[in-house]
């Protein structure tokens, strides 16, 4: 008997498979041009900062020239160029401030991936000016922000997803990093490891072509060399593997200081009776008292890691360096001023490297390579435990310096940096700021999206609420004429007062001639958790977990506790669902039954249907209809009719709908048939 052929796909799940390779096809496309564009932006930065540094120096090299300078100048500069940078990232631009690669993980992690056009341009001319008058900072933070804020502009300009937003602006970064360092490989990672979290196959792709094309277009500029002319070391005796083991994990700990005293100048120029417009003049200032004896510390720094690499350093010069450039720096990004922290942490890793090689070379002549490779090794080393990417930092300090000899030493180094780093401090560079905003990537980029959203989005108004004098029979009488479990007391003045479940009321129902001798207050527990409209959905799924409730009541305020509606916990986590499932259906191929592997397990009777939108729909908003309310059904996406065939979009709550749209509906299989019995013109919708 021949054997059966197999279910051919719907023609809709054919149409969608065609509509998804496109898509790719595009993104592919705005890949490469934001690649192209940034490895553009990156040129016309490095000769924006020669541009500043000739104004500033008349050379673009800071320790031939700076000793030849009047101290006054030296002592200024930096001070004049502080007040120049103060109302571009107070008044401008906000984001340009900083390093902003924390900014650029915020965007991705909660708004969609956007970021203001603004910043782009912003964020050149604050980072050139500091760093041109010798902030010390780096050049490579403000190249990632700028490529980022590239990216998104491109994607909002064309109105995609977010997740096609967010993966260009991942684009964004690589280019940057890629087209600085020249850099292709580590630039890659960097987006993959840091700004985008994941190693996701569908942005791998773009985010590697944006970085080559980045690299392409600066060597085609300013040549194919590493950024680090070094002689070549290599591990002379295995032996030598636990001492770079043993620098791996001094070299976390040195990352460790570096993020706390960063932070801590942060707060102590926050906390100073200094005028805001004045503190990066001021930082400034103390930064120009540094270069009037130690000009290593002018701006970037390259020329004396440079130096460093190749010159024997007294151990003395070395540990003076370290704790010279750690302040130049922290009091530069403390105060105010925009720039990296890449060089910085290469400078550091450079000199402590360096300091432990001296130590182990003058122990072990015979046995340990020259302290200049220890000094390289230390480069990648702080730059893994400062940003937790061990893999852009092996990847990076690799084409930095096109030695691959010592590729071995590195990578032990590195990743015990990184172990070190975290064991001692769980945030990194970059982490760390946004945990002191309140958001916190440390457990998934998923469970972010409760951070992004508020109790006011999914609460229900108003409450169900009684007076806290209510007759007793006037309490029965609620819980019969509805469904809510939960009633919530209030006095005279509207303010949140206790609860009373259905339970509490049930031993008293047997007992008769009750109604004039108790009140609700009488029943009534004392409300153990209450929140509010601004807060976000992480903090309100906490204290679901922390009290045995699946409700909670939202008030306006802690000291006024007038009850403005209620939140379920399933609610919450409804939501949660629907934005995963959004992402996962808009950002990779869709599910059917031939193709599982790596798909979305959704739970059981719970499925994603297309539906043309029901003419009585037309040119009303999902505000307005309200599915979710009415029909237990949710709207993941809207498919328009273009020019290439559909494209689907994220609703906007007030946007009105089409008569050509297709509705991509979630939800349990028995209430999307019902609501496709009622409202269907196409007589039947495609199970996902």
């Amino acid at each position: 008997m021949a054997e059966a052929a197999p279910p051919q796909p719907s023609l809709s799940r054919r149409l969608f498979s065609l509509l998804q390779t496109r898509q790719q096809g595009a993104n592919i496309v705005l890949a490469c041009v934001v690649g192209l564009l940034v490895g553009v932006v990156a040129i016309g930065f490095h000769e924006l900062l020669h541009l500043v540094q000739r104004i500033a120096l008349g050379s673009t090299s800071p320790l031939a020239i700076l000793p030849t300078l009047p101290w006054y100048w030296k002592l200024c500069l930096p001070a004049i160029g502080g007040l120049l940078v103060t109302p571009i990232v107070t008044r401008w631009a906000v984001e340009a401030k900083g390093h902003g690669v924390p900014e650029v993980m915020e965007a991705v992690a909660l708004r969609g991936g956007i970021i203001r056009a603004r910043v782009a341009l912003a964020k050149a001319v604050a980072s050139a000016v500091t760093i041109g008058t010798g902030g010390s900072t780096g050049r490579e933070g403000p190249v990632i922000q700028i490529g980022s804020a590239l990216g998104s502009s491109c994607g909002q300009l064309l109105r995609l997803s977010p997740d096609q937003v967010r993966t260009l602006v991942g684009c964004g970064a690589a280019g940057g990093i890629a087209a600085t360092f020249n850099a292709p490989i580590a630039g890659a990672f960097f987006a993959l490891e840091v700004i985008l979290g994941n190693f996701a196959v569908p942005a791998f792709a773009p985010i590697v072509l944006s970085s080559v094309l980045a690299t392409a277009v600066s060597r085609a500029y300013m040549g194919n060399v590493p950024a680090f002319q070094i002689p070549q070391y290599s591990l002379l005796h295995y032996g030598e593997v636990p001492l770079y083991a043993l620098l791996g994990i001094l070299m976390g700990l040195v990352a460790v200081i570096f993020i706390r005293v960063l932070y801590k100048s942060e707060d102590l120029f926050e906390n100073s009776p200094i005028p805001p417009a004045l503190r990066t003049t001021v930082g400034g200032l103390l930064v120009g008292g540094l270069l009037l004896y130690w000009p290593e510390v002018y701006g970037t720094g390259f020329e004396a890691m440079y130096r460093l690499l190749h010159e024997a350093t007294d151990w003395q010069v070395l540990a003076l360096l370290f704790g010279i450039k750690l302040i130049a720096t922290c009091t530069t990004l403390g105060s105010g001023a925009s720039g990296g922290i890449f060089s910085p942490s290469l400078f550091l890793g450079v000199v402590a490297g360096g300091l432990f090689g001296q130590v182990v070379h003058a122990v072990l002549p015979g046995l340990t390579a020259e302290p200049e490779a220890y000094a390289m090794v230390g480069m990648g080393a702080v730059v893994a435990g400062t940003t937790h990417a061990p893999v852009t930092a092996i990847l990076m300090l690799f084409e930095l310096t096109g030695d691959y000899h010592i590729i071995l030493p590195v990578m032990v180094a590195c990743t015990l940096s990184t172990v070190t780093a975290r064991y001692l401090y769980s945030h990194s560079i970059y982490t760390l700021k946004l945990a002191r905003k309140g958001i916190s990537l440390l457990r998934g980029r998923e469970e972010t999206v409760m951070q992004s959203f508020r109790v006011a989005d999914v609460m229900r108004s108003p409450a169900p609420t009684l007076p806290q004098e209510a007759p007793f029979q006037e309490l029965v009488d609620s819980f019969l004429d509805s469904q809510e479990p939960h009633y919530y007391l209030v006095d005279h003045e509207a303010r949140l007062s206790g609860v009373i479940h259905l339970h509490d009321i049930k031993g008293f129902l047997s007992e008769g001639g009750l109604d004039g001798l108790i009140i609700a207050r009488d029943v009534a527990h004392p409300v153990s958790a209450m929140t509010h409209p601004g807060e976000t959905l992480a903090e309100c799924l906490e204290k679901f977990s922390g009290n045995a409730t699946e409700r909670l009541p939202v008030v306006d305020s802690a000291s006024a506790r007038k009850i403005v509606g209620v939140v379920a916990q399933q609610d919450v986590i409804d939501l949660y669902n629907r934005e995963v499932l959004r992402k996962e259906f808009l950002g990779t191929v869709p599910i059917d039954s031939t193709q599982r592997r790596g798909a979305l397990t959704l739970p059981p009777q719970y499925t994603v249907v297309p539906l043309r939108l029901p003419p009585a729909f037309s040119g009303r908003t999902l505000k307005d209809l309200d599915l979710r309310a009415q029909y237990d059904v949710t709207v993941l996406a809207v498919r328009t009719p273009a020019n290439s065939g559909s494209r689907d979009y994220l609703p906007q709550p007030d946007q009105p709908l089409q008569a050509t749209d297709t509705l991509i509906l979630a939800g349990h299989q028995q209430a999307l048939e019902t609501f496709q019995r009622r409202f269907s013109t196409s007589g039947e919708m495609d199970k996902e």
